[in-house]
């Protein structure tokens, strides 16, 4: 079982996809001083999930310009495109999983992004687009079962959702606080909506992985 450390475990966390620019150093050196000003330990990840559409070497730049402006970290830098298998491991749970319809939390999603750009409104401010459950719904009668499961057998590209609590469900609502803001609330299903674990191409998304990665690593101080 995962318990929380005692000790700040801060982590920086880029996706290499070319040098890094002022605003990666600003964000490594930001985390690395919350963690120094504690008494913590930084962690180092490369976050290069979809390694084939990586630069070659950029990891290793990303690396050579945190020694360059002297940003250490302990261990040894974890690479997301070794740990497939964890997030696989993750996947099969979160699928054991029922939602409060008696269904796996995951689902297959056929939307394309222009699919779901057609029947979403963006969220206001900042032009989000919040996933209607189109294929969620699809599970809510025998019908679209019978969609879902011939389409399956086409061999349909889709992606795989997680299914989040309705949003008057206690279980939606998530708080935390923030060192700067204070205490911050949101409700996942307004919010956020049915999220993508699994992309359409097999690549594991960012919002299982890096969950997943900071409580192995037991990270607690997140800038």
């Amino acid at each position: 079982m995962f318990s929380k450390s005692t000790i700040a475990i801060g982590r920086f966390a880029p996706t290499p996809s070319g040098r890094m620019h002022i605003g990666n150093m600003v964000a490594m050196l930001a985390a690395w001083l919350s963690v120094k000003s504690q008494g913590g330990n930084m962690l180092l990840r490369l976050e290069d999930l979809d390694i084939a559409r990586m630069p070659k070497d950029a990891s290793a730049r990303v690396i050579d310009d945190l020694h360059w402006a002297g940003l250490d970290w302990i261990g040894e830098p974890t690479y997301q495109h070794n740990r497939n298998a964890i997030y696989q491991e993750a996947l099969e749970s979160l699928e054991s999983l029922q939602d409060s319809d008696g269904n796996s939390l995951i689902y297959p999603c056929f939307c394309s992004r222009s699919d779901i750009r057609a029947i979403a409104a963006p969220q206001e401010g900042d032009g989000f687009i919040r996933y209607p459950g189109t294929c969620r719904n699809l599970r809510k009668n025998a019908e679209g079962l019978a969609q879902i499961e011939k389409r399956l057998q086409n061999n349909q590209q889709h992606s795989l959702r997680l299914a989040v609590p309705s949003a008057d469900s206690p279980q939606a609502n998530v708080s935390f606080e923030d060192a700067i803001f204070g205490e911050q609330s949101f409700n996942i299903d307004r919010d956020l909506g049915d999220m993508v674990i699994r992309r359409a191409d097999g690549v594991f998304s960012y919002q299982l992985a890096v969950v997943v990665d900071d409580v192995l690593s037991g990270v607690n101080d997140i800038v």
